[in-house]
């Protein structure tokens, strides 16, 4: 990717999370992808996340900043967008299907988004519930569900 046109319209701020081209190809991306959702039995991923929360966003006065669960994140499109949209909350997003997670996982490393503000884990919405009521610091400020999706049916 270093050099593409696509990586240079990316750095001149050309395009939106919303803009059309990316939309497209993500769309186009998701169709076309067999989407296995087993998610794990164990806590540990989801453990991990709350983990590198609590240590990443600890402020002068040792408050933690406020935190966005995304359950059923899909491709990351909207744990993407609570990232952008407010730059004081961290950010975890989960989703039973793995593949759905390394997509989004490479998606945010491409929009540039610190892994200490955005954190996509596989595992289910129970477990990462539980570990976030329990485990986590600061305060919860929303909890968006997203599924199933439409292209799981």
């Amino acid at each position: 990717f270093e050099g593409s046109s696509t990586l240079r319209d990316l750095d001149a701020g050309n395009f939106s999370l919303l803009s059309e081209r990316p939309l497209r190809w993500l769309f186009r991306h998701s169709t076309r992808q067999g989407r296995r959702c087993v998610a794990p039995s164990g806590s540990a991923a989801a453990e991990r996340a709350v983990e590198a929360l609590n240590r990443a966003g600890v402020g002068p006065d040792g408050s933690r900043p406020p935190l966005v669960l995304d359950l059923g994140c899909g491709f990351g499109v909207s744990s993407l967008g609570m990232a952008f949209a407010d730059p004081s909350c961290s950010v975890l997003a989960v989703d039973a299907s793995a593949h759905c997670i390394g997509f989004a996982r490479a998606v945010a490393r491409r929009w540039r988004v610190p892994p200490e503000r955005l954190q996509h884990r596989h595992s289910n919405a129970r477990t990462a519930l539980d570990v976030v009521a329990t485990a986590y610091k600061g305060p919860v400020k929303l909890i968006m569900i997203n599924f199933p999706t439409p292209f799981a049916v």
